[in-house]
C-alpha cells in the first residue's frame, strides 16, 4: 500500500528526500507545499537544486488544509525562511492531529509550542507527534573513561561539506544505494534532521549545541554502537 506524505514547507533542504522516495518506506507519493513568496510555486521541485526534473510540482500554502485531509502523514521541516514557528506550525499540527494524521518533525519545536502540544497529546489519542531524529541515538551514554578505544575493521566513509546547501544528504543516499546494489550491507549516520525517516541513524541533537564537548559522546562511540546494532 502506498501512503501519501506532505512535506511542508518544501525547500532546498528536502529535495534529497524527493529524489529518493524509494527510501521512505510506504510513502510512495509526495505532496510538496511551500510559501507563496518562495519562488517555487507552480514549478517542478528541481528548481531548488537545478537537477533533473522530478515530476513533483510545488503547491502553495493555500492548498495545505485540503491536502492534509487527503494525506496519510505530514513532515514538518525546519525552514530556511525566517518565520514565527508557533504561528506557522501549531495550526498545522493541531489540524492534522484532529484528523488522525501522523505528524513528524525534523527539528526540535521550541518550548512554548511543546507546552501547548503536550496537554493535547495527553487528552487526544489522535495527536501523535514524532521526531525523525534522535530515535535510535538518544540513549547513547558517554563512554567509561577507563575503557579503551575499540578496534573495528569495517570501512567508514565520511561525506563532509565546508558549508550548508552542498548536496551532502543527496550524495550520502547515492553512495548508500550504489553500495547496497553491489551487495554491501550499509549503515548510515547523518546529521540531517530527516535521517531516521530514510532508514539512517542521526547524530544526537546534543552534538549541535554550543555546550557540547567532544568528550560527551565521541564519534567513536556512535560508530561502535552502529556496528553493534548492525551486527
Amino acid at each position: 500500500m502506498t501512503n501519501k506524505l506532505i512535506i511542508y514547507p518544501f525547500d532546498y533542504e528536502t529535495i534529497a528526500l524527493v529524489r529518493n522516495l524509494n527510501l521512505l518506506g510506504s510513502y510512495g507519493e509526495g505532496v510538496l507545499i511551500s510559501f507563496q513568496g518562495s519562488g517555487m510555486i507552480g514549478k517542478d521541485a528541481c528548481v531548488t537544486d537545478k537537477g533533473e526534473v522530478t515530476g513533483f510540482i510545488v503547491k502553495p500554502e493555500s492548498c495545505l488544509e485540503q491536502e492534509i485531509e487527503r494525506c496519510d502523514a505530514i513532515l514538518l521541516v525546519k525552514s530556511n525562511f525566517k518565520l514565527d514557528v508557533a504561528e506557522v506550525y501549531l495550526p498545522v499540527i493541531l489540524k492534522a492531529g484532529q484528523l488522525g494524521k501522523k505528524i513528524m518533525c525534523n527539528f526540535t519545536l521550541p518550548d512554548p509550542c511543546m507546552e501547548f502540544i503536550e496537554p493535547c497529546e495527553e487528552h487526544d489519542d489522535k495527536l501523535i507527534l514524532k521526531n525523525t531524529f534522535d530515535v535510535h541515538t538518544k540513549d547513547i551514554l558517554p563512554p567509561d573513561p577507563s575503557s579503551a578505544i575499540h578496534d573495528f575493521f569495517t570501512p567508514v566513509l565520511f561525506v563532509l561539506g565546508l558549508n550548508e546547501r552542498t548536496h551532502k544528504l543527496h550524495l550520502q543516499l547515492n553512495l548508500r544505494q550504489k553500495l547496497e546494489a553491489q551487495g554491501y550491507r550499509v549503515s548510515q549516520i547523518t546529521s540531517n534532521g530527516c535521517g531516521e525517516l530514510i532508514g539512517a541513524h542521526s547524530f544526537p541533537q546534543l552534538k549541535h549545541t554550543k555546550t557540547y564537548k567532544k568528550s560527551d559522546i565521541p564519534l567513536e562511540s556512535l560508530i561502535r554502537r552502529e556496528l553493534e546494532v548492525f551486527g
